[in-house]
């Protein structure tokens, strides 16, 4: 986890000083097209062509959303050009507090004292960050710009969140880089600037190059450790990647930050880290997806109140998940495997054989759910079977997972006498899969 957060923190920090420094040489423009057209596009493609990735499966609100998001990111490198890095990361590092308050417009989230506490340091830094040295209380234009930035890429996170309920994640980045594409081919034409379009090879393109690159290798590790499931320890931490920012542009550029800016950076980072630790508490991630996907073919947490089965203390035991082994086998911490009752998943790729359909996309879900958890297993009659996994119902607090893998659509029902406990509600909620449409249903009927 560390040498992950290492990486995500150092070319993120250090990539906005590069870039920062490009930009006194190159366009926003310029800059935005070596990003999206040479190295995004490749990168992403590559990616998502290896993590099942299929442009095919595209649907209208993905699109929209991955326009939006490249609208924002080559508004993101105008505003870089207007003021100091220094004070303009902190504030577009806010963004996760539109996250929170979109949640609580839309999707019907509570607040509670921690993301009080978040909201009102991040903000107090933002207006501290905001108002120049005279103390006037008007915003300066760079602040302006980089506070909608910063709800621009809130909002990108709410679309973001509603478009893999419908696309995976592979795809999405996919989507994403021919959009980047498409904003710079429209962005051309009504773009005035001083500085020639034509690139030409000195200072300018080599910071460009090299911040972009650090700022690849920062997102490749990023999504890396959450495919790892690593998320509530990196999301929280990845944008103090500023105080990094911060430092280099006292050091490298020789910005000038006052006091009073000071202040406000630490009040941002602050709220930033608090609000970030609390939307990555796993129940605030299954309201959040549940509310914002009431169907989708790939479902990344648990639908709230959509479980029928009521849990109950009988032979239940807690336990913590060390690791996912596939779809519906976890090991332990006490080095016990436990295979999921009454239902079966796909399986992972062997020596001798490929991956089955899904296979990937049901390890991936039930590793996002139970990995690093506590759980509580429950027992129905058998104790272990043949390969001397222990027989259980995993449940995390009132979800029971082995019914959510079948009703949304990464696994089928596997009813072994005399272990029917739940059978017939496994049995219906793998009806409206099937019917529904979800997951295995849908990708692997073709």
């Amino acid at each position: 986890m560390l040498i992950y957060l290492t990486i995500i923190l150092f070319s993120w920090g250090i990539g906005n000083i590069l870039v920062k420094k490009g930009l006194s040489h190159l366009s926003p423009w310029q800059v935005y097209a070596l990003d999206a057209v040479f190295i995004a596009f490749p990168l992403w493609m590559i990616y998502g062509a290896l993590n099942g990735g299929n442009l095919l499966l595209i649907s209208f609100f993905p699109i929209l959303a991955t326009l939006f998001v490249s609208v924002i990111y080559a508004l993101n490198y105008y505003v870089i050009t207007l003021g100091n890095i220094g004070l303009i990361s902190p504030i577009i590092s806010s963004n996760p507090i539109i996250t929170v308050v979109l949640a609580l417009l839309f999707l019907g989230e509570k607040l509670n004292l921690v993301s009080s506490m978040g909201i009102l340091l991040t903000l107090t830094g933002v207006i501290t960050l905001s108002i120049s040295g005279n103390i006037k209380l008007k915003p300066e234009k760079w602040a302006f710009l980089a506070i909608l930035v910063s709800l621009g890429y809130g909002i990108s996170g709410y679309l973001e969140k509603i478009s893999l309920g419908q696309i995976n994640h592979a795809t999405f980045l996919m989507l994403l880089s021919l959009a980047q594409i498409t904003v710079i081919i429209l962005w051309k034409p009504f773009y005035r600037s001083k500085k020639p379009l034509t690139i030409k090879i000195g200072p300018g393109l080599i910071y460009s190059v090299l911040g972009i690159i650090l700022f690849n290798i920062g997102n490749i590790a990023y999504f890396t450790a959450l495919e790892k499931g690593l998320a509530s320890v990196i999301v929280p931490l990845s944008n103090t990647s500023v105080v990094i920012t911060v430092i280099l542009s006292v050091i490298i550029l020789k910005e000038k930050i006052r006091l009073h800016q000071v202040i406000g950076i630490l009040l941002v980072i602050s709220g930033v880290i608090l609000v970030n630790l609390n939307i990555y508490k796993p129940q605030f991630l299954n309201n959040l997806f549940s509310k914002a996907n009431k169907s989708p073919p790939y479902p990344t947490s648990f639908e709230s109140g959509q479980n029928n089965i009521t849990p109950t203390v009988t032979n239940r035991e807690k336990a913590k998940v060390l690791r996912v082994v596939d779809g519906d086998t976890v090991e332990l911490t006490d080095n016990r495997r436990v295979r999921y009752i009454g239902i079966n998943t796909p399986e992972l790729s062997t020596k001798e054989k490929e991956a089955e359909c899904f296979a990937t996309q049901a390890a991936k879900v039930n590793k996002e759910l139970v990995e690093g958890q506590t759980v509580e297993l429950e027992k129905d009659t058998n104790d272990k079977d043949k390969y001397d996994r222990i027989l259980r119902y995993v449940w995390i607090d009132d979800i029971l997972i082995n019914e959510f893998l079948v009703e949304q659509g990464f696994a089928k029902t596997e009813t072994i006498p005399p272990d029917m406990k739940y059978a017939t509600t496994f049995a219906q909620k793998e009806k409206e899969a099937r019917e529904n449409g979800r997951g295995l249903w849908r990708e692997c009927s073709k």
